[in-house]
């Protein structure tokens, strides 16, 4: 828990120590930075600050001293940097894997909160405020007998960059924030999201296997699959895809790209292999 108790000496300036009691241990340091108005676009990024500090960690606490701080508003941002790189460290996910704390107890949701949510008004001679320090903790599991797929289940099925952009109807401006597809399969639209800027991960137990191996079972299921949507072809609207053999040349094309991909050193766009990582709060 941070305490803030701002002891005011003047009218309109004030003296502010930040107290932490409730780190997770002792490694690196505790960043805490202090925004006025002039800084909301920028919160909680330090880009434009008031006031920060960078703090020893002593036996779980630290303890920070802000002098000459005028009366108005504000918000504060602080994390533990553990490693002591001078970063907030994240997972693929871009969720934070060390300690991070907001005034007024803001909790994230689906992303860093605003100035308006953390803001408040320095206007008293006495100010206290707890600050809550939130970890994300990472908990690995076993993909293998959480979602257990044995080979010869598997029916590899690729859609491609388009038809994910028409399906989701995703904007030009949405492709460059972060996305995670769950169960894509041997899609491309990773790859090419990736190569157009973009910040994509993706999940499936199908990872698990070899690029050898999913090839393969393409070649094993892809006539079976074709046949059967041919044989149901009344059941599908035929619009963007006319027939049945350009929906097939469009797989391919989509499974071939993902397969060049998953064999390259930036694989590490997507999670896969025996053990896939979800972060709880």
């Amino acid at each position: 828990m941070l305490y803030q108790p701002w002891v005011l000496p003047g009218k309109t300036l004030a003296r502010s120590s930040l107290k932490s009691t409730d780190l997770k241990n002792n490694n690196g340091v505790v960043h805490i930075c202090i925004f006025d108005t002039s800084g909301r676009k920028d919160f909680p990024c330090p880009n434009h600050v008031v006031a920060s500090k960078k703090i020893i960690i002593s036996d779980l606490r630290a303890l920070a001293v802000f002098d000459s701080i005028p009366y108005g508003q504000y918000a504060i941002s602080m994390y533990h940097d553990e490693d002591g790189d001078g970063k907030l460290k994240t997972n693929i996910l871009g969720m934070p894997v060390e300690g991070i704390g907001f005034s007024n107890n803001v909790r994230p949701k689906l992303g860093p909160p605003s100035f308006k949510d953390a803001a408040f008004i320095l206007n008293s001679a006495l100010l206290e405020m707890g600050l809550s320090v939130l970890t994300y903790r990472a908990i690995d599991f076993d993909c293998e007998n959480y979602m257990s797929i044995k080979y010869e289940e598997v029916l590899p099925w690729g859609r491609n960059y388009d038809e994910y952009r028409r399906m989701f109807d995703l904007s030009d401006a949405e492709i460059f924030k972060k996305i995670v597809g769950c169960g894509d399969g041997p899609a491309s639209f990773n790859v090419h999201c990736n190569a157009h800027g973009g910040q994509m991960a993706s999940v499936d137990p199908i990872y698990k296997f070899t690029k050898k191996q999913i090839a393969r079972r393409i070649d094993e299921t892809f006539k079976t699959v074709i046949e059967q949507t041919g044989n149901n072809r009344d059941k599908f609207l035929w619009n963007a895809i006319q027939n049945i053999e350009e929906l097939g040349a469009i797989r391919m094309k989509a499974m071939n790209d993902f397969l060049d991909d998953f064999d390259q050193e930036n694989r590490r766009v997507r999670i896969y292999a025996g053990h896939c990582q979800a972060s709880l709060c």
